[in-house]
């Protein structure tokens, strides 16, 4: 990962959503889930069937009976594209 990158997504990453930059012509997107208390938590990006340009992304949790890091963490997904990208936050299954 580019360094302007890496340092633009620790700036944004603790507040939870949506952010963009251009990169050497490219846009990039940076998913934010904000802080959570453990490890264990992503981000899941998948593309809606039949609308182009639009993804959905969800944050996803450990299992219930899963061993993780007590730390606090701030999970984040870079998403590049050439192409203006719009994003649907499905809630987290609990």
């Amino acid at each position: 990962m580019p360094d302007e990158i890496r340092k633009w997504a620790e700036q944004h990453k603790v507040v939870a959503g949506v952010y963009e930059t251009v990169y050497q012509g490219k846009r990039v997107y940076l998913l934010a889930a904000g802080e959570y208390p453990t490890g264990g938590y992503g981000i899941k990006v998948t593309e809606l069937r039949g609308r182009s340009g639009v993804l959905a992304y969800q944050v996803v949790g450990p299992g219930r009976d899963d061993f993780v890091i007590q730390i606090i963490t701030y999970p984040y997904e870079l998403v590049f594209s050439e192409d203006e990208l719009r994003f649907v936050y499905l809630e987290m299954k609990k």
